[in-house]
């Protein structure tokens, strides 16, 4: 068991690299999978500084978040009731879980992963307006997931490169120290 010991060490050992090395990037990918909808969501907030009402405002074509890649937002009221944006759900701007929009409230924007329905995953900043109302930016997270499985195979496959490599020096050490 003793001569075992250091190999099984090792392999523990690159069984961690290898596995803070795959949450490391999955939580790359999904923070900034945040980066667009940030931006949407502060840029439109920002662009409504001032003004009493939103409900008026002319809006970009419509993205359907079920099918598109396309970024998108979509403005509550101080209520939470969809009032405005860009992105629709089956046809309707979808309204978002209420507390979602409440932790905006602090002036810092609010980073959740949304799934309005099965197999619809979205990344969403909410930002708060200065009339009360909040606007929340999205994309899908549908690339990220692709990316992210991505990840998970060449982490798999070099973990496997690795400790097949290690198995191959422990045939050689062991054939070496019988010499």
């Amino acid at each position: 068991m003793k001569k075992f010991l250091p190999w099984i060490l090792a392999t523990g050992v690159i069984t961690v690299i290898f596995g803070t090395m795959y949450l490391v990037g999955l939580q790359m990918l999904r923070e900034s999978a945040n980066n667009l909808p940030r931006q949407i969501a502060d840029d439109t907030a920002a662009n409504f500084a001032g003004h009493a009402a939103f409900e008026g405002t002319p809006l970009p074509s419509k993205v359907d978040i079920a099918h598109s890649l396309a970024a998108f937002y979509i403005m509550y009221d101080q209520d939470g009731k969809p009032i405005g944006g860009t992105g629709y759900l089956n046809g309707t701007w979808p309204t978002v879980p209420y507390g979602v929009l409440l932790h905006a409230k602090t002036g810092h924007d609010h980073v959740i992963t949304w799934q309005p329905q099965p197999g619809v995953r979205i990344a969403t900043v909410t930002a708060k307006l200065s009339n009360g109302g909040y606007v929340l930016g999205g994309q899908s997270l549908s690339q990220t997931d692709q990316q992210a499985d991505h990840v998970l195979w060449l982490s798999a496959i070099g973990w496997a490169i690795s400790l097949g490599g290690m198995g191959i020096g422990y045939v050689l050490n062991t054939r070496l120290a019988k010499r």
